[in-house]
């Protein structure tokens, strides 16, 4: 399958060819406390003991062709695997990753970063702190709820402090300035010949209009991402009904209105599977209170203010009542709701009419906002072709756009602070320090406490230690969790997971001195394979590199 993806802003276009396998099953995963060793209090930190990993095994027909799952597929036979080197990494040795980063923002200027810490990031980290606060002390409670809340809970808190991280880290590595040299030699560039004046002159003014324009928006567009759209699951769910309302204020649509019915029914139990109603109405009352007094209020819909108003801006009766009467409020409400689907009912439901009131103004909201998306769209795509008009033997890559990268660095430690050093690698010695039963991020397994003190290392252990994770200058980004790490002879001696605090903005600027991958070691991987789990048969199937041969 081919797949087409613009680079450098649209100035490149590459095709990337790919052959998909569907069947892929599940092999084992460590216990969380095992490969979420450390939670939020050490996500984007160093130093690190994780053991993020799992194994998947992949399927094809007998023939080895890509298939859907059957009970006559066979394991897929690669034409090459990678080795397992136990060898040990040091420092300075190299080493390489091959994986899919998300998105990267590169050529992005002072002017953008300016506005993201301005516009865009302040308030992202505050709605995202409010939705912690409450999943999190429901979490405490209850184990149940923690048990439902976890991948919530863990997909807001991952971006809530990497914003954090990256505010702090363009602030103080002063990336803004940075940007405004390279843009203030572009502008000098451009000035010294009539025809790049003609072809460059209005990059910077188009810059400056997208974010002027932006800006008389404030940042209603991330209010209303944070807060509704990634808010409470019934805003999500409620918003699902908008093609049915439409479809029955049409005429002739019966077949399409009974698909849709039938879509809505399967995806009911998935909306409703890690749901609780007295955590979901917390959250409502509290994100629809910060949309309507943080969101611009000539942007705040006529219909919203109409129902803020009718509860005397008492937000909690506002949470209450639909909690208690929308047709949304439980699953079996919606599913006998769909039963006998009455339109004048769903138009009339308090949840439904405030959460399509609230969508359709951030539609209006888009529309608006598109020509200053066109404005930067452009001035991007002109900024990086003169850019490297102008630096013709200079070193330039494209941001990542979730295609396949190569990154290529050395292992080695680094110092976040002044008199403060960090090693290398981390070994099983720092899980035990970490250690508290009190805790449920720093709970040890029993079974791994027990061969940490009889030193049951086997041949992955070397001198009485258990390295467990260790970091490189690789240049990774969200997307590239789980890509496999290389020595120079094409060995797996890692998986990449995460990086430093210390270098956040690396999204926007590198930071060749600071930046660092945190990888997981394959000695600590193979090890609780074979030793914690007690799963040698998968050892087996692997070609072990750097044995001793006796």
């Amino acid at each position: 399958k081919g797949n087409v993806r613009a680079m450098f802003a649209g100035n490149e276009y590459y095709m990337f060819i790919y052959e998909r396998f569907t069947d892929v099953r599940l092999v084992g995963a460590p216990p969380s406390s095992i490969g979420k060793f450390g939670g939020d209090t050490d996500n984007w930190m160093w130093p690190r003991h994780t053991g993020d990993f799992s194994l998947f095994r992949v399927y094809t027909a007998p023939d080895g062709t890509p298939a859907e799952y059957h009970a006559d597929n066979v394991p897929l036979e690669p034409r090459h695997h990678l080795p397992v080197s136990i060898k040990g990494v040091e420092e300075g040795d190299f080493a390489m990753i091959l994986g899919y980063p998300g998105s990267t923002d590169r050529y992005l200027t002072s002017m953008g970063i300016d506005f993201k810490l301005e516009n865009e990031l302040p308030v992202r980290i505050d709605i995202r702190r409010q939705k912690l606060d409450i999943i999190e002390a429901a979490m405490a409670a209850s184990t149940p709820i923690r048990i439902m809340y976890a991948s919530k809970q863990s997909g807001i808190a991952n971006y809530w402090k990497n914003f954090i991280g990256m505010s702090n880290a363009l602030k103080k590595h002063n990336v803004a300035d940075e940007k405004r040299m390279t843009e203030e030699v572009f502008s000098e560039w451009v000035m010294q010949d009539i025809d790049r004046q003609q072809q460059y002159g209005e990059v910077m003014n188009l810059f400056e209009e997208a974010y002027e324009g932006y800006r008389s928006f404030g940042s209603a567009n991330y209010i209303f991402y944070e807060a509704l759209q990634a808010g409470p699951a019934l805003v999500s769910i409620a918003n699902q009904f908008k093609k049915l309302d439409k479809l029955h204020a049409e005429d002739g649509r019966r077949k399409e209105i009974r698909e849709e019915v039938e879509r809505l029914q399967e995806y009911i139990p998935k909306a409703y599977r890690n749901y609780s109603p007295s955590v979901d109405e917390q959250l409502w009352e509290a994100m629809m209170k910060t949309y309507y007094e943080l969101t611009p209020p000539h942007l705040v819909p006529e219909t919203f203010r109409e129902v803020v108003n009718k509860y005397d801006d008492d937000f909690s009766a506002f949470a209450h009542e639909v909690y208690n009467n929308s047709i949304f409020a439980s699953e079996q409400s919606l599913a006998d709701f769909l039963q006998d689907p009455d339109m004048e009912k769903l138009r009339q439901d308090l949840a439904y009419v405030t959460v399509r009131a609230a969508y359709e103004q951030s539609e209006e909201v888009n529309k608006q906002m598109d020509v200053y998306d066109e404005h930067l769209s452009e001035a991007r795509k002109l900024f990086i072709k003169g850019l490297m008009e102008m630096s013709p033997d200079g070193m330039f890559y494209p941001d990542a756009n979730s295609t396949m990268r190569f990154t290529y660095g050395t292992v080695g430690g680094y110092q976040p602070f002044d008199g403060v050093h960090y090693n290398y690698y981390t070994t099983l010695e720092g899980v035990m320090e970490k250690e508290n039963p009190g805790h449920h991020e720093f709970v040890v397994h029993p079974k791994l406490v027990e061969l940490y003190q009889a030193r049951e290392y086997g041949e992955y252990g070397e001198d009485g230690e258990l390295v467990v994770n260790f970091i490189t200058n690789n240049d990774i980004t969200g997307g590239n969790s789980g890509s496999g790490v290389l020595d120079g002879e094409g060995n797996l001696i890692g998986l990449a997971f995460d990086g430093n605090w210390e270098a956040m903005s690396g999204d926007i600027l590198f930071e060749e001195n600071m930046q660092r991958c945190i990888n997981m070691d394959t000695r600590y991987l193979l090890f609780i394979i074979d030793k914690f789990a007690g799963a040698t048969h998968l050892i087996d199937e692997m070609t072990i590199v750097g044995r001793e041969v006796n």
